[in-house]
């Protein structure tokens, strides 16, 4: 149950959910039904008013703030690039930063292997411009996919993935 602070009544009461390991789930509904604050809890933003929250069998409230990016990768609606190189993007964060073959690794799986050629136009290398932009959004928000599977979580978060994308880049 999670109640806000200054709410008559929860927004999310009585909800038990468990996924297994290796699931893929979406979670759907209206608008204004609880999907955003089920994250923004299971993200630790808010800790709910009552019941708890484990994974693999640990309450989450005992995982230091400081542990939770390695526990949780999130793309969020209003995640962004850097104005830096795509080097410097993918390794936003992390520590040591991963090597070329990783981030080739990465570029490839989220259909970005351009990038990843000899010689190509665009590489690693390629300093992100947003004005204008040298990436389409579609290449943008791929990117940043890629610098999440580089961070190796546990559970990954994708808020609206699709957000701000046309329908066929989206699909």
């Amino acid at each position: 149950r999670f109640t806000p602070p200054g709410a008559g009544r929860p927004v999310i009461d009585g909800l038990s959910l468990t996924v297994p390991p290796g699931a893929l789930i979406g979670i759907c509904g209206r608008s204004g039904c609880g999907k955003s604050t089920l994250l923004r809890l299971l993200l630790r933003l808010d800790d709910a008013s009552s019941g708890t929250i484990t994974l693999d069998g640990t309450d989450l409230t005992r995982i230091t703030p400081a542990d939770l990016p390695r526990v949780f990768a999130v793309l969020g609606q209003s995640s962004r690039l850097l104005e830096r190189s795509v080097e410097q993007n993918l390794a936003l964060g992390l520590d040591p930063a991963p090597s070329a073959e990783r981030m080739n690794e990465a570029l490839v799986r989220v259909d970005l292997k351009e990038l990843t050629e000899p010689g190509g136009a665009r590489g690693l290398a390629t300093d992100i411009r947003m004005v204008p932009p040298n990436f389409s959004g579609g290449e943008q928000r791929r990117l940043m996919l890629a610098r999440m599977l580089l961070r190796e979580a546990k559970v990954f978060v994708l808020d609206e993935p699709e957000a701000g994308l046309p329908s066929a880049t989206a699909e």
